[in-house]
């Protein structure tokens, strides 16, 4: 009994040993599912969880073994093209060519995803990070029968890219992160393993796949440009649809800016503090804030001579200077005659301006969302905002003076953000003429929702 007992207790220290050493390696706990035993992840939530819980079940990304999915790393060449190889198999019903993923075997993945035409050498190797672009085109060369949701020719960024024709081709099947083409297949954002999830779910399950309805661009500039042509005075707009970039341009050239300038301004100064030219302190901080903020006056003045060493000429010239070199040719303070200078700047730049902001290109993504921050806490609000619901977030900057009026305006509205930047030069009354600007902003919000 005792030779019992003790052999006994011996298989049972064992067996918790075996058990212990099991969970240290595996620490998620797992449920039952459709007879499958699947991990309950850490990072994994009713938001995410869904797409992430059936590339899993199919084998297709298998995630970390630390107790996390690893929904926000990004996925590697390796991984992408084992998964590529899976979903071949699994839709053309071979053999799979193996069993799960290895990190170390990513040359034999990628041989087979070759011998499939998933692969080639315009594609990352081994272990190195995929760009959103090129897993769309991964998943581009997979699907050969899918009928087109959309029917997107003309979007504006896709000539740069190395995949052009497969990430159209995604965005008419409608097999994307998000409705803006700029993003949802960019060259410079990695894809995660959620977002790569969610993609191949939306591959496999085409009812889960985006529609996108285009507005009738043409009718609304014919509005606009009848609307305008109407109107005592000078008058400009640039709109951009962010979600496919289709813009409209009515009578751009360079105008009176205005307060417009500051958001030039508000560039030049965070420019020269990121190249280490000016230190930056609360008090610079507070009087970019009220200058862009609540349009103060003296607050542009002050930052005007921080930039020129006390000096407000000097400064604007600065302006000027880092104005021309980032694109925007009709921004700046110029000579006039009569020994003035002005400050001009046109609806082009403007909006390509705010283009900039979003995308992160006005000196840095850093600066550009502290900007684009304050434009969120702007006060005044009567012109372009003036004309959409109150629900909707805005961002925007006004200019005035009694010969001109300006607005300057990001609209995140639901069916997808867009810039709208309308100025009216030579005007009577300007201050007068402010109802125009929404007319013309309820006209776009309209349109497009």
């Amino acid at each position: 009994m005792k030779h019992g007992a003790a052999v006994f207790f011996r298989f049972l220290a064992v067996f918790v040993v075996i058990f212990l050493g099991i969970t240290a390696v595996v620490p998620q706990s797992t449920i039952k599912d459709d007879d499958a035993v699947l991990p309950i992840w850490n990072d994994v939530n009713e938001e995410n969880g869904a797409d992430i819980i059936e590339v899993f079940k199919l084998g297709i990304i298998t995630g970390g073994t630390d107790g996390e999915y690893g929904i926000n790393t990004p996925l590697t060449a390796s991984e992408a093209a084992y998964a590529s190889v899976r979903i071949y198999e699994y839709e053309t019903g071979r053999d799979y060519s193996f069993d799960y993923h290895k990190s170390d075997e990513g040359e034999k993945y990628i041989k087979k995803a070759e011998k499939y035409k998933l692969w080639d050498d315009s594609l990352p190797q081994k272990d190195e990070a995929m760009s959103r672009e090129e897993f769309a085109a991964v998943i581009s060369r997979l699907d050969k029968k899918s009928e087109k949701l959309n029917e997107i020719t003309d979007v504006a960024g896709l000539d740069s890219l190395k995949h052009k024709d497969e990430v159209l081709k995604m965005y008419n099947l409608g097999i994307m992160i998000d409705t803006n083409i700029t993003e949802a297949f960019s060259p410079e954002i990695k894809i995660t393993r959620a977002d790569a999830s969610k993609l191949i779910m939306m591959y496999l399950k085409p009812q889960r796949r985006i529609k996108i309805v285009m507005p009738d661009y043409e009718a609304m500039e014919k509005k606009i440009t009848e609307t305008m042509s109407g109107w005592q005075g000078d008058w400009s707009l640039y709109f951009e649809d962010c979600k496919t970039g289709r813009q409209i341009l009515v009578n751009s050239h360079q105008v009176y800016s205005a307060s417009l300038i500051k958001l030039f301004v508000a560039q030049t100064v965070y420019q020269k503090v990121a190249d280490g030219v000016i230190a930056n302190s609360q008090k610079l901080e507070n009087e970019i804030t009220k200058m862009i903020t609540y349009s103060d006056n003296e607050a542009w003045k002050y930052i005007a001579r921080k930039l020129g060493n006390g000096s407000y000429s000097k400064g604007m010239a600065e302006v000027t200077k880092t104005a021309q070199a980032s694109g925007f040719s009709d921004t700046g303070q110029f000579y006039q005659g009569s020994h003035k200078n002005y400050n001009f700047t046109s609806v082009n730049d403007c909006g390509v301006y705010l283009r900039g902001i979003l995308n992160g290109t006005i000196v840095s993504p850093e600066y550009s969302q502290k900007i684009l921050s304050l434009l969120k806490k702007q006060q005044h609000l009567h012109k372009i905002p003036s004309g959409i619901p109150d629900t909707v977030t805005t961002a925007n900057k006004t200019g005035e003076l009694d010969y001109m009026q300006g607005d300057a305006a990001i609209v995140y509205a639901p069916n997808g953000t867009y810039i709208l930047v309308i100025i009216g030069d030579d005007l009577n009354n300007g201050y007068g003429q402010v109802s125009k600007f929404t007319e013309l902003s309820e006209m776009v919000y309209e349109f497009l929702n």
